[in-house]
């Protein structure tokens, strides 16, 4: 199911690819997308899952996403959206899921770069160039860890947010089934793969005011 927000009226439209649906409101997620909407100059959020049912957590989803229905059944409506898209944004997560569940969300993953391809899209809005989930940003970005220059929420967020390739996001889809594998086979961690470097950064406040 795909959720869309009016943020401000109708306009440029931002579409955020997370995991699943949650069992409750998602406020904290829906809040830190409004706010990447709003740094992106988009006046609509709409959010699509990678997988199409609701779990209170990503224990859940190791369970009842080791099947292959829950992925497919989420795919007209991360289709549809896309459709509209001005800005797309990958923000499913970086970890937590294992096995099965984890081989069929880098299978998803690797359709949605055909689908982005499909539709002309060049490239994603990410955090730091990886998929982090818009519910944990405030710890990411928290001054505690040196990462941005400081301020506010929004200028936190603008320090972090970065456009990568719909290209890049696909060959970041191929490591993460290589690295899986060699897991699997108790490869040692020196032959993991590493990610593409992130290529250019979100504009700030004062870039889209002018």
């Amino acid at each position: 199911m795909s959720l869309p927000t009016d943020c401000h009226a109708c306009g440029p439209k931002l579409v955020a690819l997370l995991l699943n649906p949650p069992t409750g409101a998602g406020a904290r997620t829906i809040s830190h997308l409004q706010v990447a909407a709003d740094l992106l100059g988009c006046a609509t959020l709409e959010v699509a899952n990678m997988f199409s049912r609701p779990t209170p957590s990503l224990t859940e989803i190791n369970d009842v996403g080791a099947r292959e229905e829950g992925w497919l059944a989420a795919r007209a409506d991360i289709r549809n959206a896309l459709c509209g898209a001005d800005h797309v944004f990958a923000a499913w997560g970086v970890g937590g899921l294992h096995g099965q569940a984890a081989e069929h969300l880098q299978g998803q993953r690797l359709w949605v770069c055909d689908q982005l391809a499909d539709l002309g899209i060049e490239q994603v809005w990410t955090l730091n160039g990886e998929t982090r989930h818009p519910s944990r940003w405030h710890q990411y970005v928290s001054d505690r860890h040196g990462r941005t220059s400081g301020g506010s929420f929004l200028e936190r967020l603008s320090d972090m947010l970065t456009a990568i390739s719909a290209q890049q996001l696909g060959q970041q889809a191929n490591e993460h089934r290589v690295v899986q594998s060699l897991s699997t086979l108790s490869v040692t961690a020196g032959r993991k793969v590493t990610a593409q470097p992130t290529s250019r950064r979100c504009p700030t406040r004062a870039d889209l005011e002018q």
